[in-house]
């Protein structure tokens, strides 16, 4: 017996809440990890402070106390670089810092995606997208199978 149809569940898109283009890429985790102790948290606060200032500069249309956020961030380089060496921390505590975000915990946060691409004339770039993690429903799609 075959059935006409067939039920598919189909995730809802995802809705994309803000975007912004920073001129500046993080550090590589290489740069942290060869610094001697002491100039570890220094780093680390530049970097925060860094990233804020960015920001506040170009991210005034971005949204404020999202609840829950998928974050992509794609860097754009001129050399080759591994994208899981990218240290994006700083960056998300500047989003807390200045209100995008209201916590910076996996209640938060729903997902982390990095990306890195060599291309000509984006050299020094990230791009910041924030989609809203609220987890909906699947929508069940019912399509013809063909027998």
């Amino acid at each position: 017996m075959t059935w006409p149809y067939a039920k598919t569940l189909q995730p809802r898109p995802r809705r994309l809440l803000g975007e912004v283009i920073l001129p500046a890429i993080p550090r590589s985790w290489n740069v942290l990890l060869s610094a001697k102790a002491r100039d570890r948290m220094r780093i680390r606060r530049e970097d925060k402070a860094r990233w804020a200032a960015l920001l506040l500069a170009v991210g005034c249309h971005l949204p404020r106390d999202v609840k829950r956020a998928e974050l992509h961030f794609r860097c754009y380089g001129n050399r080759r670089r591994d994208p899981d060496n990218l240290y994006v921390k700083p960056l998300i505590d500047a989003m807390r810092q200045i209100g995008i975000l209201i916590e910076d915990d996996s209640d938060h946060i729903r997902g982390v995606r990095l990306e890195y691409r060599q291309e000509r004339g984006q050299e020094g770039r990230t791009r910041l997208r924030i989609y809203d993690g609220a987890r909906e429903e699947c929508r069940c799609v019912a399509k013809e199978v063909s027998p």
